[in-house]
């Protein structure tokens, strides 16, 4: 029997500077992103959520989309992973979490093309093709 793929939508909404610990320290306000991060490895990523999307609901034909809060740091891997919106299903939701370690980005940037740690909203849909 062959196996549905499921479908990727993976991409950053939004990305916000965490700023410097010395910028934290002193009250100034955080940089400003100039550049948001990229995804870079989208084949490995759609590796991953085929993988790890939980069998039984593939079977089912359980579908839905976890949002992430990722904070991408200035290597552009995820240093934080936080659930920002559920699925609906906590199986879906943890399987986006284990998808989430490989994911890599390009770093946000600042207008000086300096690497940023940023906060980024970023999806991750399971779904049957």
């Amino acid at each position: 029997m062959k196996r549905s793929a499921p479908f990727l939508f993976v991409g950053l909404l939004a990305a916000t500077s965490c700023g410097s610990s010395s910028n934290l320290s002193a009250g100034a306000p955080p940089e400003s992103v100039a550049t948001a991060p990229l995804l870079l490895n989208v084949e490995e990523v759609e590796e991953a959520i085929a993988s790890e999307y939980p069998e039984q609901l593939r079977r089912d034909g359980v579908v839905g989309t976890a949002r992430l809060r990722l904070l991408v740091d200035t290597d552009g891997i995820p240093a934080e992973v936080r659930l920002l919106e559920s699925s609906g299903y906590p199986q879906l939701d943890e399987a986006a979490a284990r998808v989430a370690v490989v994911l890599r980005f390009s770093p946000a940037t600042n207008s000086n093309g300096e690497p940023l740690r940023v906060w980024a909203s970023f999806p991750i849909s399971f779904r049957v093709r």
